[in-house]
């Protein structure tokens, strides 16, 4: 019974004791189940919250091992409890600060960073392409950007080291060349202070001098007025002699005119023939270029010699008007070959065409004559072989002819003056208002000028003496040198 008891009580006992663990297990399970659902819950809302962070690929990749890495490195800034996400957080902020230079918060985020650094680089690929300087992509290789920019810059400091270089060099220069200058400036003060004391030296002189002219002022001023009437009572004595030398010139200018009078009957006249001057006459003929004439040894003849002869039926022509272009040539030019007592041998060396010589036929050679040596002015320039350039060694040409037949050549117009022989009339040269800018052509034109009124005024007073005037053809024609001159 006892035995029965004690079973049964262990029984109970087992019982109860099971009964006890089944409402244990019964009130585990359901706190694990509540666990378990709010653990779901919280997974399944973490999951919710940062689905759109991070996937779950993601945590497995290697980025966050690489953050890990960063974590554990003592130099990043970072403990092992920093949170992977606090490290990716950080590091944003670094490259957001190495862009902008300022910390990262406020408006200075990671995208208006990026834009910021995009807008910079942008706005340097522009002002680079003034350079011929290319960059990438600023959107996709930012450090290559700014290592092209880097290389340029290093390029260009090399250049301004360079111009540095050259601007030592230049102001090296500048200063040599001030201090060349300075030295030039220092000689030229000292020579203006050598000059200065000469000036005072002369200043001086002519201080002191000038004090002994005022010390004789008053004696000169008393000898000067003293002077003056010496000198009144010497031109009213000069007045009286005036006065007489009046009566006197007009004396003379009587007589003067009395006497050129005279010497106009003598004179060979300027409208008046030739003729009664002619030197002599053909004599005789032999052959159809060999002719005599009537002058020989007693009359000066010379061989050379040279005559004009003129048809005596009409006589030698006048002289004329020098401006006048008709020349007054003869039937033919002779030129002595063989002098005799009392006749010359004489060559025909031109020949008017249908002209014939005659015996009679007068002759003339307007320097030439046996009894008188007559007054020549050649005055001008002469183109004897009209090549249209006139010249000063054609006029001593005519004076040699002048002179070899037996004339004499003056300097001076006068009453002396036999023949006034005149060359070519000077033309003014015509230059553009440009061109007599030239001081040469100016001088040119004024000496034209002064050349053709000397040639009118010769002229003119020729005239006014009734002195005959032979231009170049009629001098020429009447000493029978016209064909000569052409040879």
């Amino acid at each position: 019974m006892a035995a029965n008891q004690g079973s049964r009580a262990g029984l109970i006992t087992s019982v109860v004791i099971l009964a006890i663990v089944s409402v244990v297990a019964i009130i585990f399970a359901f706190w694990y189940g509540a666990e378990k659902r709010k653990v779901d819950e919280q997974l399944a809302d973490l999951r919710k919250r940062y689905g759109d962070v991070i996937s779950d690929a993601a945590l497995l990749g290697p980025d966050v091992e690489e953050l890990k890495t960063v974590r554990s490195d003592p130099a990043s800034g970072f403990t092992p409890q920093t949170k992977l996400w606090d490290v990716l957080v950080g590091q944003r902020n670094q490259l957001v600060k190495v862009v902008t230079g300022r910390e990262a918060g406020g408006d200075n985020t990671a995208s208006a960073a990026i834009k910021s650094a995009g807008t910079a680089l942008s706005a340097a690929a522009e002002t680079v392409e003034i350079a011929n300087l290319t960059l990438p992509s600023t959107n996709d290789d930012m450090i290559g950007a700014i290592n092209v920019l880097a290389d340029k810059v290093r390029a260009q400091a090399g250049t301004i080291a360079q111009r540095d270089t050259m601007l030592e060099d230049a102001k090296k220069q500048a200063l040599d060349a001030i201090a060349q200058r300075d030295a030039g400036l220092a000689e030229r003060d000292r020579q203006i202070q050598a000059i200065r004391e000469e000036a005072n030296k002369a200043i001086a002189a002519a201080t002191q001098d000038r004090n002994r002219q005022q010390s004789t002022v008053a004696e000169i001023e008393k000898a000067r007025q003293e002077e003056r009437r010496k000198l009144e009572e010497i031109l009213a004595q000069k007045d009286a002699e005036l006065a007489a030398r009046a009566n006197e010139v007009r004396r003379l200018e009587e007589r003067i005119r009395n006497t050129q009078a005279r010497f106009d009957r003598i004179r060979v006249g300027v409208t008046d023939p030739v003729v009664r001057h002619n030197d002599g006459v053909i004599s005789g003929l032999s052959g159809p270029d060999i002719v005599y004439i009537n002058l020989g040894r007693g009359k000066q003849v010379i061989p050379g010699l040279t005559f004009e002869v003129y048809d005596k039926s009409r006589g030698i022509p006048k002289i004329g008007d020098p401006l006048e272009e008709e020349q007054p040539a003869g039937k033919a030019t002779i030129e002595v070959m063989r002098v005799l007592d009392n006749a010359s041998e004489c060559r025909v060396i031109r020949r008017e065409a249908g002209m014939q010589i005659m015996e009679g036929d007068p002759i003339l050679n307007i320097v030439f004559d046996p009894n008188i040596k007559y007054n020549f002015l050649v005055f001008g320039r002469f183109d004897l072989d009209r090549n249209g350039i006139a010249t000063e060694g054609d006029a001593q040409i005519v004076r040699r002819i002048i002179t070899q037949w037996g004339g004499n050549v003056t300097d001076e117009m006068g009453v002396n003056t036999d023949f006034l022989v005149i060359g070519v009339e000077p033309v003014i040269p015509s230059f553009t208002d440009e061109e007599l800018t030239d001081p040469v052509n100016i001088k040119r034109q004024e000496d034209a000028r002064a050349e053709l009124e000397a040639y009118q005024n010769i002229i003119q007073e020729a005239r006014e003496l009734h002195i005959p005037i032979l231009n170049q053809n009629r001098f020429l024609h009447f000493t029978g040198q016209a064909e000569a001159v052409r040879r």
